[in-house]
């Protein structure tokens, strides 16, 4: 599900290849920004409490070391084909 991580300015830059749920939308408090063909899903960590943020990462397979230094995570998909 997970194509590229990227880390700058304690933002966690994720491109997904499938769009998350309006369900983890909801639990991970999600905002999303459309733009022409990419979609965005800003997640602010410190609105999370710490078993939401494990199950984020269980979700999005990342290991919890990789969040603990970034204060919000931006899932990035593509419209396009």
């Amino acid at each position: 599900m997970l194509f590229q991580i990227l880390i700058r300015e304690e933002i966690l830059y994720i491109s997904i290849s499938k769009k998350p749920s309006k369900e983890e939308i909801a639990a991970f408090k999600m905002k999303v920004t459309e733009a022409d063909a990419v979609v965005d899903y800003r997640i602010e960590l410190a609105s999370l409490e710490q078993a939401v943020k494990k199950q984020f990462c269980e979700c999005y397979s990342l290991a919890q070391e990789k969040i603990e230094s970034v204060d919000n995570i931006i899932l990035s998909h593509s419209n396009e084909v």
